[in-house]
């Protein structure tokens, strides 16, 4: 049975994958059939005032030439479309194979992807949006440089009056390219905000708390960031143990624990360190032996709740009760 409902889960996703496909093929087919039928009916058009083709092509008339002009700017915004739908499909495309990969199982390559791709796309749409107004403007006869004069006169201006939304912008960049957190990760930020990784724009990161809201937080006032979800975590936990315990039976009995988790096949592949005891220190009445292993992150919770049943069953097994609080 649990073979079946694996392999009916793969094929689930197949056909998922299969239908985005098929899905980001149409759309591409249906932006380029879209410009085709502008372009039959400017030629339909051209065919009902009964422009002729050599004054059409000599650009003698002022009505020739807007009408180069105009088709000038159709042919911008036919190969605008296509690198555009080529781009965009290629990118989602690939998204949906990576998919929503676990970000703890997943490999690095592919949580970066699943970061960064995102935002390349929507600043491949503002930048190809920009070259295709000013071509089209060009294109049409327009004198785009006292455009692009006033252009940079109105950026100073915003970037002197909007110099909180610049700082949020290029701290993103810096936290992007120095790759601090990714897509699913747990994160902590300066400002006691923390949460997982949702969703990453070009000013605000959406970190969703375990307890469900969503904070939105802009990159400028992300401050100092705690990543608890790289490479590995240490979890530690206290064994409170009354002052006759054999503290050499009790290391060699967590030991024990230990090396039984290790070799189970749920939580064996799990420990990057196996699990460990010491004496740490001596209360009245009380010893405190400290214990801890090394583990993927995230998945310290599981091993914990394994390693206390296991420790909770060996220590009543051999006599040995808990200590009771002074």
């Amino acid at each position: 049975a649990t073979e079946t409902a694996w392999r009916d889960g793969d094929e689930g996703e197949a056909t998922a994958e299969a239908a985005g496909e098929q899905s980001l093929g149409l759309l591409a087919i249906l932006s380029v059939v879209r410009l085709a039928i502008l372009l039959v009916g400017m030629v339909v058009a051209f065919a009902v005032i009964d422009l002729p083709v050599d004054a059409l092509l000599s650009g003698e008339s002022p009505a020739a030439r807007a009408v180069l002009r105009l088709g000038g700017a159709v042919a911008l915004l036919l190969l605008a479309q296509t690198c555009w739908v080529a781009i965009r499909t290629g990118i989602d495309r690939r998204l949906l194979q990576l998919g929503a990969d676990d970000p703890h199982a997943g490999s690095a390559e592919h949580t970066r992807l699943l970061t960064l791709l995102p935002l390349l796309r929507t600043t491949l749409l503002i930048a190809f949006a920009v070259l295709f107004g000013l071509s089209a403007l060009w294109t049409l006869g327009i004198e785009i440089t006292p455009l692009l004069a006033g252009a940079g006169i109105f950026g100073l201006a915003i970037g002197f009056g909007a110099q909180t939304l610049v700082r949020d912008v290029i701290s993103g960049v810096f936290f992007l390219v120095e790759d601090v957190f990714r897509i699913g990760e747990y994160i902590e930020s300066g400002s006691s905000t923390k949460g997982t990784v949702e969703r990453i724009t070009l000013r605000t990161v959406a970190l969703r708390h375990q307890n469900g809201p969503i904070h939105f937080v802009p990159y400028g006032a992300l401050g100092t960031v705690r990543n608890t979800s790289r490479d590995w975590v240490i979890d530690k936990f206290d064994l409170p143990l009354p002052v006759t315990a054999d503290s050499e039976r009790v290391r060699k009995l967590v030991k024990r624990i230990g090396e039984t988790l290790q070799a189970d096949p749920e939580f064996g592949p799990l420990f990057r360190e196996p699990l460990k005891a010491k004496l740490s220190r001596i209360d009245p009445g009380v010893k405190v032996f400290r214990c801890k292993f090394t583990t993927l992150p995230g998945r310290q919770f599981d091993l914990r709740a394994a390693a206390l049943r296991g420790i909770e069953a060996a220590l009543a097994e051999a006599g040995i009760l808990f200590a009771e609080k002074p």
